[in-house]
């Protein structure tokens, strides 16, 4: 076998990529870079995805090319795993194992309905959907967690982007199951083929995880972060609400301290400040002129997650890929003051959430951005009046 350097395995490693990219013929481009290909890294795998992401190849064309370059590189990738001792990478893998059990639970109900072509999905399989659901919140931890600190200690951190749109596709595709359950006719067909695109996508996003993720990033990343990542995961899941969407983050800013603030219009102290925010009943994200996150609210009842992870991370980093790019244009709109909001809402669960963009101005101009989300549910039924004199206590 020929021993290749580092830059020249990347070299014949992105070719043989871009040739699978390009279509060619299977059989020659293994041949041809075969050496190469057995030699591959989990680093290797990042610097080319990283290197693709910033050549601007759309997703639909990059996530296909993920799961060929996965089926290629399976069997020198699978030599490589992260070291054992480390709590946080031990508690992922642990919730790995779980979804790899749920699914596993699935297949002899998958072959049951196949039998039996009910009228509708049945509650037994919903029952075990919804356990795999609740352990795939491992990707919002991953997404808040892990993702921010790829960022900040690997320079070819990208393919974590392309991870996040592909954890949005399985949710998506859990979404489109339960959905089946109120269809007038049930499609056998269609539920075979979300439930095998399930299977692949949710086990291909373990090994990409487990042996390629994980295995770079654990040296990159210094021990003492991995000990604060260990000590937000554990927060961030005491802190879970009934709703799979909310979180309350840990609190990180200091509680002591009663410093007067002049405000403008009145002084409060440091504490008080504090206070207002987390009375408020709305989550407060705040981005500087740079697009940089340097505040977030913490309130008792978070609608979206939120750790110390993300300040100082790039908002454009903090959003689903497939999104970014309306992201870009709003902050662009805000910069040149042709736009000084932004209104948005969704359903999350039987909640409805109003999610607004303020452009924020001083005297240098464009100051930054602040989101604003709000859980708007009984707002929007509200009809008769209530005055002060109504209230009973």
């Amino acid at each position: 076998m020929t021993e290749f350097s580092g830059e020249r395995r990347i070299n014949e490693l992105t070719a043989f990529c871009r040739n699978i990219l390009d279509g060619a013929d299977l059989s020659k481009n293994w041949l041809k870079y075969r050496d190469a290909v057995n030699e591959a890294t989990p680093a290797d795998v990042m610097i080319i995805v990283d290197t693709f992401i910033k050549e601007d190849i759309p997703y639909t064309v990059l996530k296909p090319l993920l799961g060929k370059m996965m089926n290629a590189f399976y069997s020198p990738l699978k030599k490589f795993r992260a070291p054992e001792g480390n709590p946080f990478i031990s508690e992922l893998r642990s919730r790995n194992q779980r979804a790899a059990q749920e699914l596993a639970a699935l297949k002899p109900l998958i072959k049951e309905i196949n039998n039996d072509h009910p009228a509708g999905v049945p509650a037994f399989f919903l029952s075990h959907l919804e356990k795999l659901q609740n352990i795939l919140n491992h990707y919002i931890i991953l997404q808040n967690i892990l993702f921010p600190n790829v960022e900040k200690y690997m320079p070819d951190y990208r393919c974590v982007q392309v991870m996040w749109s592909i954890q949005d596709d399985v949710k998506r595709t859990i979404k489109d199951l339960v959905s089946l359950t109120g269809s007038a006719e049930f499609d056998l067909a269609e539920f075979n083929r979300l439930c095998g695109e399930l299977f692949f996508t949710v086990n291909t996003l373990i090994f990409r995880e487990e042996y390629v993720l994980i295995p770079a990033v654990s040296e990159a990343i210094p021990e003492k972060v991995w000990e604060e990542m260990d000590r937000d995961i554990r927060e961030f899941e005491k802190s879970r609400e009934q709703n799979d969407e909310d979180f309350k983050g840990d609190s990180y800013l200091p509680s002591s301290g009663n410093t007067s603030i002049d405000l403008g219009t009145g002084n409060l102290s440091r504490n008080q400040l504090i206070a207002v925010f987390d009375s408020l009943p709305v989550d407060l994200t705040l981005v500087d002129r740079d697009d940089r996150v340097v505040f977030f609210s913490d309130p008792p009842h978070r609608i979206f997650p939120r750790t110390a992870s993300v300040i100082g991370r790039r908002v454009q980093n903090c959003h689903p890929p497939e999104s970014v790019s309306i992201v870009e244009e709003i902050l662009g709109c805000f910069r040149a003051g042709s736009k000084k909001s932004a209104d948005f809402s969704i359903k999350l669960g039987n909640r409805f959430i109003l999610i607004q963009y303020f452009a924020l101005y001083d005297v240098e101009g464009y100051a930054g951005t602040l989101e604003v989300s709000q859980d708007i549910t009984e707002i929007r039924t509200m009809e008769a009046e209530k005055r002060i004199p109504d209230w009973n206590g």
